[in-house]
């Protein structure tokens, strides 16, 4: 069972979100969204003006950022320091992805500690939150993250047909078949 650790509010922290937005665009490199929001974090030379811009030329293009960065120099405007930056970033991705497909049995823990050292996130949130509590907090946060994800990967999947389904009034609960029988 999964436990939501300080509800919706926990999800919100910096840190935690940093680490679900690589997992999206991981997941789904397309997703311009999650791109934007990690591209420079920690920071790679990627500006907002940059990001801004890869939006503008993949939407006229009609294409996602992951895309439009596919296709190489062909890129407008953008300096060597946020190609090479944009690029740091790609391989990381591009590495997790390899992890995914590979038959290794990767886990989202798994997933979750190669992103956390790729960036070398526990370095950035010592360099961007100095003060010795806060950082603390922040670690733990991310440390709560990862632990969530092993405890969801080490829980067995639920048998849901154990269960019957909730009454609802107006409403007949059927059993399922496993065989051909066909339902009038």
């Amino acid at each position: 069972m999964l436990i939501i650790t300080g509800g919706r509010a926990f999800y919100d922290r910096v840190e935690v979100k940093l680490v679900l937005y690589y997992l999206r665009v991981i997941s789904n490199p397309a997703d311009n969204n999650a791109f934007a929001e990690v591209v420079n974090l920690p920071k790679r030379g990627v500006g907002d003006v940059t990001v801004k811009s890869l939006i503008e030329e993949a939407d006229e293009k009609r294409i996602s950022i992951w895309e439009l960065m596919g296709k190489g120099p062909l890129v407008t405007g953008i300096s060597a320091k946020a190609r090479n930056g944009i690029s740091r970033f790609m391989k990381i991705i591009k590495d997790a992805r390899k992890m995914l497909s590979d038959e290794e049995g990767n886990t989202i823990a798994s997933l979750m500690k190669h992103v956390i050292e790729a960036v070398e996130l526990e370095d950035y949130l010592k360099k961007t939150y100095p003060d010795e509590e806060d950082y603390q907090s922040r670690l733990e946060n991310v440390k709560e993250i990862l632990a969530l994800a092993e405890e969801a990967d080490d829980s067995e999947s639920p048998d849901y047909n154990d269960e019957p389904l909730p009454e609802v009034e107006g409403l007949e609960q059927n059993e399922l078949s496993t065989d051909r029988k066909s339902v009038v």
